[in-house]
């Protein structure tokens, strides 16, 4: 019977891996209204048909960011090949990455923003710390924009490589502050239950960026390509480290829309809130030791030359 069963579930988990995106996004939507039924009628449903249909929920959750990023991407980049400016952007390596840098330094400013305003609304600990780590990952990426633009236009072929190697260090040394703004945040969350109440809807639109942005992360730094070597593998690494916080700050907010007792909660957020501090300082660590090794790199390339 055991064997028959794990049979069953490798077979289901076979045939939903290579759904195509409309039926990826028909079944997760399908579970998405079931588990929001489930939600509003809590008194009258039992408790362990609520676990159930969450279960399934983010399975096909995780499903549909796959089929995303196997379909969705490639048919997204098709298009915008086409089209006379993003087309170049997208064809271009290195625009296409100075553009995401700078667009992500402008939308953590305005996070930030926003964040200290509604924190001083509300007097809210919590929006206040989400808004000093926005702070944090802004100062860390326009130090980037503004590093990779003296990089490319200002040194010298030979002066490129220790200019890069001290900027991984500083970018790892910035990295370590955001984490102890992580770790306060978990700590706020933890212990004293500060954290904030979204709309289900906005809570699935972020569960869906927040697993898509992880997916499509995880593959690109595991490609490991040449033009994602130097400061451009630092900002790969630190997208990863604010996609880990992200999917901290949407379970947080998960448990608390699901109505779980204070127990459960400070148990998930507890492991959650670690693992991710500890992932995050482990990339500190790598960017340290990235930065000794691509700068021994350079430096034999130079002794050969």
């Amino acid at each position: 019977m055991a064997e028959k069963i794990i049979e069953l579930i490798k077979k289901f988990a076979t045939t939903t891996i290579s759904f195509k995106l409309w039926k990826a996004l028909l079944w997760f939507s399908i579970s998405g209204i079931v588990l929001v039924l489930c939600l509003l009628n809590g008194e009258i449903i039992p408790d362990f048909l609520e676990y159930i249909v969450y279960a399934i929920t983010f399975y096909f959750m995780l499903i549909l960011g796959f089929a995303i990023y196997r379909d969705g991407v490639p048919w997204a980049i098709r298009i915008g090949e086409s089209l006379p400016i993003v087309g170049s952007m997208i064809k271009n390596i290195r625009y296409r990455q100075r553009i995401f840098l700078y667009f992500g330094g402008l939308m953590n400013t305005l996070y930030l923003v926003f964040y200290f305003v509604v924190a001083y609304i509300y007097k809210s600990r919590w929006f206040y710390v989400i808004g000093l780590y926005n702070l944090c990952i802004a100062v860390i990426r326009w130090y980037l924009s503004h590093k990779e633009h003296k990089i490319a236009v200002m040194l010298r072929e030979d002066e490129k490589g220790p200019y890069e190697c001290k900027i991984i260090r500083n970018v790892a040394k910035l990295l370590f502050l955001m984490n102890s703004v992580t770790a306060v945040m978990g700590l706020l969350i933890i212990f004293n239950e500060d954290t904030f109440e979204y709309h289900f809807i906005i809570l699935y639109a972020m569960a869906l960026y927040v697993f898509v942005r992880l997916i499509t992360l995880i593959v690109f730094i595991a490609q490991n390509k040449p033009h994602n070597s130097g400061i451009w593998k630092a900002v790969q690494l630190i997208n990863l480290a604010v996609a880990l916080v992200m999917l901290f700050t949407f379970q947080t907010a998960l448990l608390h829309m699901c109505g779980a007792d204070v127990k459960t909660r400070e148990h998930f957020n507890a492991l959650t809130g670690s693992l991710v501090f500890f992932i995050n300082q482990g990339i500190v660590i790598w960017l340290i030791k990235y930065s000794n090794n691509f700068g021994l790199e350079d430096r034999s390339m130079e002794k050969s030359l």
